[in-house]
């Protein structure tokens, strides 16, 4: 690819196809939510080799897009590696992107997926690096975009539970312990639903899993045997799964 890459300058056809080559590699080597061979560092490489070849293409909605998951799949690789305030900085970019995009083609209900789970992302990054009011900010921004998606979509629904589950768990340790345990109420409704709907979808069991300890973890020292009730729940979704 890199013999390649420096004969293709001037050939944009080749240098899109080469920077999804490098794209590829990179997700093997290290993208997390994937098998992956655990070379961060290398996944990092190849990314940005794809990212500096994106930026020099044409800037038509193809290229933008796929420029943009370049950015949210390098923010994933890179907060892998602690290396949390460049992941900050690709999330953002990614999202400067698609929000350009869905505004310069309000119809694409693929585009408007793409923002609202990359606001998801940024969400859950402020969460887990503490930023609690943040997080709460941009759940609230997600909500308003989910009205805007296919509500009876399997992702979408995967999104309205990690919303739930994300603004529950933020709320409590905001001391906004009633807020908390309503939204997980409807995040447990909702990701059961999703349970029975998809038993053999890992990712769909992966949200249940993560609703069902996040909810354990807003009840711990507060109500214990709620707390015991859902990681035991956590425990057979992960063994389903």
């Amino acid at each position: 690819l890199d013999s390649l890459a420096a004969d293709s300058q001037n050939d944009a056809a080749l240098q899109s196809e080469l920077a999804s080559a490098y794209e590829k590699v990179g997700e093997l080597q290290g993208n997390s939510s994937r098998p992956n061979l655990g070379d961060f560092t290398g996944a990092t490489e190849s990314l940005l080799k794809a990212n500096r070849m994106r930026q020099n293409l044409p800037k038509n909605v193809e290229n933008l897009t796929l420029l943009a998951e370049n950015h949210r799949i390098l923010a994933d690789i890179r907060y892998e590696q602690n290396d949390t305030e460049t992941a900050h900085q690709d999330t953002l970019e990614a999202i400067r992107i698609y929000r350009d995009l869905v505004s310069q083609n309000p119809g694409s209900k693929e585009l408007q997926m793409a923002y609202t789970k990359t606001l998801t992302d940024l969400a859950q990054f402020y969460l887990f690096t503490w930023k609690l009011d943040k997080s709460i900010e941009i759940s609230h921004q997600i909500r308003a975009e989910i009205p805007k998606l296919d509500t009876e979509n399997k992702e979408t629904q995967e999104i309205i539970v990690t919303n739930y589950t994300d603004l529950g768990y933020a709320f409590s340790w905001n001391e906004k312990q009633k807020e908390a345990e309503e939204e997980m109420a409807k995040a447990v409704e909702l990701s059961e639903s999703l349970a029975r709907k998809y038993p053999h979808d890992v990712k769909s069991q992966r949200v249940v899993w993560r609703t069902y300890m996040q909810t354990s973890a807003i009840y711990e020292t507060i109500k214990d045997d709620l707390s015991l009730e859902y990681a035991q729940k956590a425990l057979e979704a992960a063994i389903q799964a």
